[in-house]
């Protein structure tokens, strides 16, 4: 009953689902908004249902935001918490980020939080939209994505992203070919420090006690979310 009376409060309160991601939201804050100059004309890749990165954008600095998402319910969704919260982004699309609805040189910035890693398989075709909507001197940052050794990759394919839809793990080193082969410079992939998105000690123990799900065994033991970022010339 509480759960469903929670799940109820959530849906006629939108902004209430930022609650479930308050620790990711509150990493980012702290550990990347002072990193890196946020500017001009943003695109954010793959909102969720909460579109947080980009409330946090429009929040911090005087930038142009568009928002966007391949699920049409999740643009919808994240598009109601910011107007409950009074915090807008500009725009507002259903996008694939392999085939982007924008021009050429339309944004300074592409920014995303967890959404590189679900589409691996197609990261070239992303890379090569993303090095065309980017103006020269555009930057691109990726967090939460998630890498880890050779080993770690094999063992994960084997066991538990199989049963997984749409998750996957690559090495630094795969990341940076990716975006190289897309013709872009200063590539870096970074690890983010032990309490970052995936290492926290106390998500560890719940998943590990409540879930019981071996995939964040192996990501608690193997691999790690990680930061990556590039830039045209």
């Amino acid at each position: 009953m509480l759960s469903q009376g929670i799940e109820t409060l959530k849906q006629q309160n939108h902004w209430l689902l930022l609650l479930d991601k308050w620790n990711y939201i509150l990493y980012y804050r702290d550990h990347h908004l002072n990193k890196h100059i946020f500017r001009g004309n943003i695109l954010e890749v793959g909102c969720g249902r909460r579109g947080w990165l980009s409330l946090l954008l429009k929040s911090h600095f005087s930038v142009k935001v568009t928002t966007t998402d391949i699920d049409p319910q999740k643009v919808r969704d994240a598009r109601n918490i910011a107007e409950n919260l009074g915090v807008l982004s500009d725009e507002y699309r259903t996008a694939d980020c392999v085939c982007l609805p924008f021009h050429d040189e339309s944004f300074d910035m592409i920014v995303g939080n967890a959404v590189m890693h679900h589409v691996l398989p197609s990261i070239d075709n992303a890379a090569c939209e993303f090095q065309r909507v980017l103006t020269h001197g555009g930057q691109g940052i990726f967090t939460g994505e998630i890498a880890g050794s050779r080993f770690a990759c094999w063992l994960m394919r084997k066991t538990t992203l199989r049963k997984t839809k749409d998750e996957y793990v690559a090495t630094c080193r795969t990341w940076v070919k990716a975006f190289e082969k897309a013709g872009f410079k200063d590539i870096q992939v970074m690890k983010e420090k032990r309490f970052g998105y995936n290492k926290s000690v106390l998500r560890d123990l719940y998943y590990l006690v409540l879930s019981r799900m071996p995939r964040y065994i192996c990501l608690s033991l193997f691999a790690s979310s990680c930061t990556i970022t590039f830039k045209k010339y």
